[in-house]
């Protein structure tokens, strides 16, 4: 696991805060987990192995208390060797133990780019959060940037 701060908005009114986050590689193992929330969306974090089986966690993170999340951005998301259509989510545990979607999956298209997705679904205030892939890949995942937002009006 990782400690490290990262950029998180509280309202519209206010100006960044700064809030302590633990991150760490979900069951496909990786390093460098801290690029997944670090403010930068290169370099990207990669994992150590595909996902087979599906329903994989590619990275969490933990921020010790639970924080209203009203929005992400998924920024620089692809397989590195895309030959057919996948998808990832996003999703949110008081527990650690039962995970729920936070807004829908998303595909990632066919080919050899990256890709942002941004949702804005309905604010919830959750401790853990991570990035999960739906299916097999042919290739390990990567991942530049998780952001989660508390305020839709501060997203980019």
């Amino acid at each position: 696991m990782t400690m490290f701060a990262s950029q998180w908005f509280a309202s519209a009114e206010s100006n960044p805060i700064s809030l302590d986050a633990t991150a760490s590689v979900g069951q496909l193992g990786g390093s460098n987990v801290d690029r997944i929330n670090d403010g930068l969306d290169t370099p990207v974090f990669s994992t150590a192995s595909r996902p087979l089986g599906g329903d994989k966690v590619i990275a969490k993170l933990d921020f010790g208390s639970p924080q209203l999340i009203a929005g992400f951005r998924a920024v620089n998301v692809r397989q590195a060797s895309v030959t057919d259509a996948v998808s990832m989510r996003i999703e949110h545990s008081a527990d650690d133990a039962t995970y729920t979607t936070f807004g829908t999956s998303w595909n990632i298209s066919p080919g050899n780019s990256y890709m942002t997705e941004t949702q804005t679904p309905t604010a919830v205030t959750k401790r853990y959060w991570q990035i999960t892939a739906n299916q097999n890949y042919d290739d390990v995942a990567e991942v530049g940037e998780m952001a989660l937002y508390a305020a839709t009006g501060l997203m980019p």
